[in-house]
């Protein structure tokens, strides 16, 4: 393989799983029942689930690196964790995304 292609093709790679991972974890995050998410990912917006009398309680997480995707399919709650750590993605309120979170676990 000529040594100028490989780092292209390393790179389409990792583009490509990340894409099906944000399609799978999105299409998971449909399935949220009591309360409310909101992603927000560079100029796209995804809302998921919705705030009620009962539930309250609504989150936004701020995308900041597609690699969240990939962590939070392949790791869940750990990686998640550590890609926030590493600043893949923010939160103005932590405390109300895990509450989001366990409500519908």
């Amino acid at each position: 393989m000529n040594e100028m292609y490989a780092p292209t093709v390393a790179v389409a790679d990792a583009e490509r799983g990340e894409t099906l991972a944000k399609r799978l974890i999105l299409r998971l995050l449909r399935q949220l029942r009591f309360g409310a998410l909101v992603i927000q990912d560079g100029t796209q917006r995804y809302e998921f689930g919705e705030a009620s009398a009962a539930t309250s309680i609504a989150a936004r997480i701020d995308v900041h690196d597609g690699a969240l995707y990939r962590e939070v399919l392949l790791r869940g709650s750990i990686g998640a964790g550590e890609s926030y750590m590493e600043g893949h993605w923010s939160s103005p309120d932590l405390t109300l995304v895990v509450r989001v979170l366990v409500l519908n676990m």
